[in-house]
């Protein structure tokens, strides 16, 4: 099953990457089973998003999850990647 991942930064004045465009965007590209959306800052630690915490519990072998950006699901955090490689 593919997961969309879409997150809002509380801190962008102009929010170019909606929900509705970053779904509307992976849609356009992938069948997505479950999409998971937040609105939090790319700098809170990982452990305080509740949306990715929530997909990470559902995912399953060979499941994939699908970005707009990398930004999006990582953030400030570059240890992200390699949790990403773990799985």
């Amino acid at each position: 099953m593919i997961h969309a991942y879409l997150r809002l930064s509380t801190n962008e004045d102009k929010q170019k990457n909606s929900f509705e465009v970053q779904l509307h965007e992976i849609k356009s590209h992938f069948e997505v089973g479950k999409t998971f959306k937040e609105t939090i800052s790319g700098s809170v630690p990982l452990h305080r998003r509740k949306a990715l915490f929530a997909m990470l519990e559902v995912l399953q072998k060979g499941d994939r999850v699908v970005v707009l950006r990398l930004d999006r699901i990582r953030g400030a955090n570059p240890y992200f990647l390699f949790f990403g490689h773990l799985l």
